[in-house]
């Protein structure tokens, strides 16, 4: 599977999915869009969706953490949604979901 990012808005949520792996080439490729995606919209809540992800690295929780306290100083939400197998057990091992809260993919437009 080709490593991509795509974005949609709902009507609440800028929504984010990632496909393939994220490692430190593809995270260094998605940064700066995602950065400037996140500032360009007023969503009151991103969600990023992983599950077509295989692969994550340090790089890539190190961009889920920068984009969260991004959206922490606009008083906003980041959500993870789709996270399966040895990529939730990363975000389990590292303590994200302690201030990151994990969706339900049937509960995502819900829990906004």
């Amino acid at each position: 599977m080709q490593n991509e990012m795509k974005i949609s808005e709902t009507e609440d949520a800028l929504v984010v999915f990632f496909y393939g792996d994220l490692d430190h080439e593809t995270t260094l490729r998605y940064r700066d869009h995602l950065v400037s995606c996140i500032e360009e919209s007023h969503q009151p809540s991103v969600i990023f969706n992983f599950k077509h992800v295989h692969f994550i690295d340090s790089s890539g929780i190190g961009m889920v953490l920068g984009r969260y306290n991004q959206l922490v100083k606009s008083q906003r939400r980041l959500y993870l949604s789709g996270l399966h197998g040895s990529v939730y057990k990363l975000f389990d091992l590292t303590g994200l979901f302690k201030i990151i809260q994990c969706l339900d993919e049937d509960k995502e437009v819900e829990a906004k």
